[in-house]
């Protein structure tokens, strides 16, 4: 599939459809959401929510706290993304991966 920009229709059918997964299952599936969405991948599902719509993720400035907290973790982790991300659960994979690239 080819790499393209999200539109709005397609951004509020990814809202519509994960609302109506969540109602179904505890957890989102993307693998079945994908399915329903035309010419999207369940990673591109993924990934554009987690990044760009889930409303419990910020997305904006890092606070001198959590800048201090994310170096001292890399300190013990190095880039192991996946185990920082844990201890950030209210900031997207990729702002983790931005931000730690930085230091």
């Amino acid at each position: 599939l080819k790499i393209r920009p999200w539109t709005k229709a397609e951004d509020e059918l990814l809202l519509i459809l994960i609302k109506e997964n969540l109602t179904k299952e505890k957890s989102i599936n993307f693998r079945s959401i994908s399915q329903q969405m035309p010419e999207r991948t369940t990673k591109q599902c993924r990934e554009h929510y987690e990044n760009s719509l889930a409303p419990n993720k910020r997305r904006g400035d890092w606070s001198l706290e959590e800048k201090i907290r994310l170096a001292e973790l890399m300190v013990i982790h190095g880039q192991n993304w996946a185990k920082l991300r844990d201890s950030f659960r209210s900031r997207t994979y990729n702002g983790i991966k931005k931000k730690g690239r930085k230091f």
